[in-house]
């Protein structure tokens, strides 16, 4: 999977996704025999990218922890990755408790190893764990580790990763100029790497940087050179994420139907993802969804937020980055198809 790391990480992650049938049997087959449950290890872990950034965060976890059930217990490299990657997943979905269990497990384990190479990876997600529910100062212990770790390595990418979850946690503890520095290191690196989601990545985090300064067209443009990036990758839990940052945005400019709308297309698109809501923003998005039905009213929110939600989301992004009159995406389907 090493593959997914490079410039060529789009074609990968779709060209899985359509062969996501052919690899359930497989999985299914090596995990009911004894003696081959590390391959069934080996394709869950390894689709982890398909489970996570089309929408099939379900599947991916039930199939990774059935994986893990039917293994051998022991510190083998395999184990290792699928409890990265469950505990990774879990978080995402909102269980933040079982996802920083999992993670510490496989922190047990790389110790256990002596895996240098892949303890700044664990670390990095153990981090953004604490960083989602607010234990700030856990976060930044646990990504300045990662961080030197993986400055010492090879992986270029996960240091990218590193570095916006660092500078993220730095912003949220009051260190905004330390957080700018470091966030400045990230967008080099990801450059330097040429992976466009690690590109959308740290570009959402600069906007989050950016708010800081209230320069609204300064957030707003690099909230659509995020959201261009997670269009074109097809990464619905990102574009949800980006829809949500816009939609603080104009609600904060008084932008009123149009954060409405924008609000209800992050809801369609964590629907779709089944991502969750980190409780460390939970208070901001539940202001800004009480300032809209104050402003617009119950009735005319409920419209707005409606039209968003079921619109499919790629017409949505394509709508906020060309800036068609009045940001309406198209009518919407008659049925939104959850991705299962």
């Amino acid at each position: 999977m090493s593959m997914l790391d490079g410039p060529e990480h789009q074609t990968p992650v779709r060209a899985l996704h359509l062969e996501l049938p052919n690899f359930r049997a497989p999985i299914r087959h090596y995990r009911s025999k004894p003696t081959h449950t590390d391959g069934a290890l080996d394709l869950a872990a390894g689709l982890t990218p398909v489970w996570v950034f089309r929408g099939r965060l379900a599947e991916g976890l039930d199939w990774t922890r059935r994986s893990l059930a039917a293994a051998r217990p022991g510190p083998c490299p395999l184990r290792l990755a699928a409890l990265n990657a469950a505990g990774s997943m879990l978080a995402v979905a909102g269980d933040l408790q079982g996802g920083r269990a999992l993670l510490r497990e496989a922190l047990h384990l790389v110790w256990a190893r002596n895996d240098h190479r892949s303890e700044g990876t664990v670390l990095v997600n153990l981090g953004l764990t604490f960083l989602h529910e607010g234990d700030i100062d856990e976060a930044r212990k646990s990504l300045a580790s990662a961080v030197a770790m993986l400055r010492r390595g090879e992986n270029a990418a996960e240091l990218a990763r590193g570095l916006t979850a660092y500078a993220s946690a730095l912003l949220r503890s009051g260190a905004w100029a330390a957080s700018e520095e470091v966030l400045r290191e990230a967008r080099s690196v990801a450059v330097a790497v040429g992976n466009p989601r690690i590109q959308a990545e740290t570009a959402l985090a600069h906007a989050e940087i950016v708010s800081a300064t209230h320069d609204a067209d300064g957030i707003r443009a690099v909230l659509l050179e995020a959201l261009e990036g997670f269009s074109a990758l097809e990464d619905v839990r990102g574009l949800g994420q980006c829809f949500g940052a816009l939609a603080r945005l104009e609600a904060r400019n008084g932008q009123w139907r149009q954060a409405a709308l924008l609000t209800g297309a992050a809801e369609g698109a964590r629907h779709d993802s089944y991502a969750e809501i980190p409780p460390i923003d939970l208070a901001e998005t539940l202001s800004t969804v009480l300032t809209l039905r104050e402003a617009l009213g119950d009735a005319e929110c409920d419209v707005a937020w409606n039209e968003g939600r079921e619109a499919p989301w790629r017409r949505t992004g394509d709508v906020v980055i060309r800036g068609e009159p009045n940001g309406q995406p198209a009518k919407p389907q008659p049925q939104r198809e959850r991705a299962l």
